[in-house]
């Protein structure tokens, strides 16, 4: 009799299937890394976009404001046509009031981990409602967005309206 077995044994079969699971077990969790990988990045960007776009508003805001009634680190008020206008940051939301009752503000941005305002007269000192709208020369903006990995968005504003000599001008 001849022994003519063309099939594979059941130990081959068992490692192949074995193999086959390992490597699928890796395939998988790459697939799975990469696509979080790619969920975080397009957070990321889009509230970095938020951000900047948040900025380019307090930016336009405080170059065209007329004068300031009241500030802090945290916090602004002042006037802008003939609107009077607060920004403030409150629990994680920077918020804006234009006009409107006291307690009627608008959300600029959410998950705000740091807000922070610093005013400065021409020589560098620090400026404070006190000394003149005409004496306020710039103000630093510094906003930290709450992400996965904190995004940091800094810029400085001269204001139009204050008869600064060698200010900003038009």
């Amino acid at each position: 009799m001849s022994n003519n077995n063309t099939g594979f044994t059941l130990i081959e079969v068992l490692v192949t299937l074995i193999l086959v699971g390992i490597l699928s077990l890796f395939i998988g969790t790459g697939i799975v890394f990469v696509s979080q990988a790619y969920v975080k990045a397009t957070q990321t960007s889009m509230a970095a976009l938020q951000g900047d776009v948040v900025m380019t508003r307090l930016k336009r805001e405080f170059k065209n404001m007329r004068d300031v009634t009241s500030k802090s680190t945290t916090s602004i008020s002042f006037q802008r046509d003939a609107n009077n206008c607060t920004i403030r940051n409150q629990g994680q939301e920077l918020q804006l009031r234009i006009g409107g009752s006291a307690d009627q503000f608008n959300t600029l941005m959410d998950n705000v981990q740091n807000f922070s305002l610093n005013f400065l007269r021409a020589n560098g000192a620090p400026w404070d409602t006190g000394d003149g709208f005409n004496q306020l020369y710039r103000i630093q903006i510094d906003l930290t967005l709450d992400l996965s990995v904190p995004v940091e968005l800094n810029s400085t504003v001269n204001p139009l309206y204050n008869n600064t000599y060698n200010g900003p001008r038009g």
